[in-house]
């Protein structure tokens, strides 16, 4: 008996503004992001790429099941790979295609402590821009 997916959905607005904001900054860029039950199959986020026949996909899917603070962390480190890793991801996957293997990255630590240095200056440039915002804000 296979193991069917969950439904994906799309995540919730309001939830927290930083994430929010995230969330705008990924439309903004043609990035689709959606949460899933995914952490049956290891990571707690994706971030694919596909492009055919003219047509291009940016994708990010989030564990739906992570806190609040985490989904933040995981949609900045999956934008990091978006903004900083497409040329080498789709080296990545066209080689593997070739030998017949699936697509894992973690042999790239490189890629994986860049798409994390990005997290921690998104989040951060995103929270000091809506502190800015507020009323008062020092």
């Amino acid at each position: 008996m296979s193991e069917s997916m969950p439904k994906t959905k799309k995540p919730e607005a309001g939830v927290n503004p930083v994430y929010n904001a995230m969330l705008k900054l990924a439309e903004k860029h043609g990035v689709s992001v959606c949460e899933n039950e995914i952490e049956q199959f290891g990571p707690n986020g994706v971030y694919t790429h596909y492009c055919k026949s003219g047509i291009e996909l940016h994708l990010i899917i989030i564990d739906s099941n992570l806190e609040i603070e985490k989904k933040i962390f995981v949609l900045g480190h999956e934008l990091g790979h978006y903004a900083l890793h497409q040329k080498r991801m789709d080296e990545i996957h066209n080689k593997n295609k070739l030998l017949g293997l699936t697509n894992h990255y973690d042999n790239e630590p490189k890629m994986e402590k860049d798409a994390n240095e990005f997290a921690e200056r998104l989040i951060s440039f995103v929270t000091r821009h809506l502190t800015r915002k507020l009323p008062n804000a020092a």
